[in-house]
């Protein structure tokens, strides 16, 4: 093709067609750039066909994690609410009659608000995204305000029990090892309670706990950490599922 174009330029020449070849030249010309231009258009074309495919690929591998971190949240979330209803429990048997109390039932809530609740989430999709610009690809505003938030929400939580666990390990811990019967308790409750045997101190009575101040402010500082990581949590399951709706739309 491009010998047979010389040909008839050469031809023009020599028969001094100037303006002839002139006007085929300015053609020439228009053919060639308007070739480049449809192949630029359709290098654009593939190029963005691509891109949409690999963003609807990207959403809905993350709409499956959203999903998945909505369950371990709400299954994050009624732990701790047993653990919130297990400290408004100690709190009561402060204001109850010794006589009405058992040391056991006191054991088993203290039992449950000892545990440090850590939750693991799923987040190879949404780092995936935030370190190649997928999201940024993402043609709704308000998903993609939503996946750059959610790190942070995710930051409080884990903040949230970073301040439960240190209040645990520091001040509620320390004081149990002295006025509680911890083999007492995993005989009761542990998972591996065969194993514990039975006390030597079978007359310990940990309902003693109950008449010092600073065991109540220990349950009541408990109460208070649990009920803000909880609101955090609720925060958490929030942001999910208003993720999980744009994600489907």
């Amino acid at each position: 093709m491009i010998k047979f174009f010389r040909h008839i330029r050469q031809r023009m020449i020599k028969e001094n067609r100037f303006s002839k070849y002139m006007l085929y030249a300015i053609g020439e010309i228009v053919l060639v750039v308007t070739g480049i231009l449809i192949a630029l258009q359709l290098n654009n074309w593939n190029t963005e066909k691509s891109i949409q495919k690999d963003t609807t690929d990207f959403t809905i591998r993350l709409l499956s994690e959203v999903r998945e971190n909505l369950s371990i949240c709400e299954a994050e979330i009624l732990v701790e609410q047993e653990q919130i209803n297990c400290g408004v429990g100690l709190l009561q048997m402060f204001n109850t009659k010794r006589s009405e109390l058992k040391s056991r039932d006191l054991d088993s809530l203290v039992y449950i608000l000892l545990s440090k609740n850590t939750i693991d989430l799923n987040l190879s999709t949404l780092t995936e995204g935030l370190n190649t610009a997928k999201v940024s690809a993402i043609g709704s505003d308000s998903l993609r305000t939503l996946l750059y938030a959610l790190p942070s929400t995710i930051e409080k939580v884990t903040t949230s029990e970073k301040v439960n666990g240190d209040d645990i390990d520091n001040f509620f811990t320390p004081y149990l090892y002295k006025h509680l019967n911890w083999r007492k308790m995993d005989r009761a409750f542990a998972e591996h309670k065969e194993l514990v045997g039975t006390t030597g101190f079978p007359e310990h009575n940990s309902l003693e706990c109950l008449d010092e101040m600073l065991f109540e402010n220990l349950v009541d500082n408990r109460l208070y950490n649990s009920s803000k990581h909880l609101e955090y949590l609720e925060n958490l399951k929030s942001h999910l599922v208003k993720l999980e709706l744009l994600l489907k739309s």
